[in-house]
């Protein structure tokens, strides 16, 4: 064992540079694994915020394209006066120039009513309907004298395709028959949905007889 020992003394620079040069290793790889390590937490936070990201995108596009569809469905109601202000005498004019246009004999008596709420108690206009906006009826009456079926149907339907506004044929009556034709007295129920939150209620006032 003494033999060894002026060799060990001989080498002790060597072996404390071998000894410093482990440490170093040492530090380094455990340097290395805590930066491998923190590198691995943050692509992990990374990939999930991506992915968060790409959720919310994803989202939004499709609240995009719904509400893209959404507007061209509610242009397509406002053109056709369904939603919105109800162009009350735009109505009555455009009935008076489809029957104008068919020169049907005598004139037309017409009466568009006040606008309730659809569905309240006709006694009870002011209440509306609660909980919302609620959707509006607005009755045109019409009596045509003197006229036969077939001019009645014509002029409904040419009304119905050329006046802006939706309206269904409430109650419809012929009596009277004669040799110059018979009496016609409709109702004419238009429907508006009002596009404020709050429109006054009972809506238009009567117009009057025509």
């Amino acid at each position: 064992m003494n033999a060894w020992k002026p060799v060990l003394v001989g080498a002790r620079g060597s072996l404390l540079a071998l000894a410093l040069v482990v440490v170093l290793c040492a530090g380094v790889v455990l340097g290395m694994n805590y930066w491998v390590g923190s590198l691995q937490n943050t692509l992990t936070q990374v990939q999930s915020l991506n992915q968060e990201q790409q959720t919310q995108l994803s989202t939004k596009q499709d609240d995009l394209h719904n509400v893209r569809d959404h507007i061209q469905r509610f242009e397509t109601l406002r053109a056709q006066g369904l939603l919105g202000a109800p162009e009350r005498t735009q109505w009555v004019e455009q009935l008076q120039t489809n029957y104008q246009e068919l020169g049907l004999p005598g004139r037309i008596v017409y009466q568009l009513q006040a606008s309730v709420p659809l569905g309240a108690d006709p006694a009870q206009p002011e209440a509306g309907v609660p909980g919302g906006t609620p959707t509006l009826a607005h009755d045109l009456t019409l009596e045509l004298r003197d006229v036969h079926e077939a001019d009645v149907l014509t002029l409904l339907q040419n009304y119905r395709y050329q006046v802006k506004g939706r309206f269904r044929v409430n109650a419809c009556t012929l009596q009277d028959p004669k040799e110059s034709g018979l009496t016609a007295q409709c109702v004419l129920r238009f429907i508006s949905v009002p596009i404020d939150p709050a429109p006054p209620l009972p809506g238009s006032a009567p117009v009057p007889p025509g």
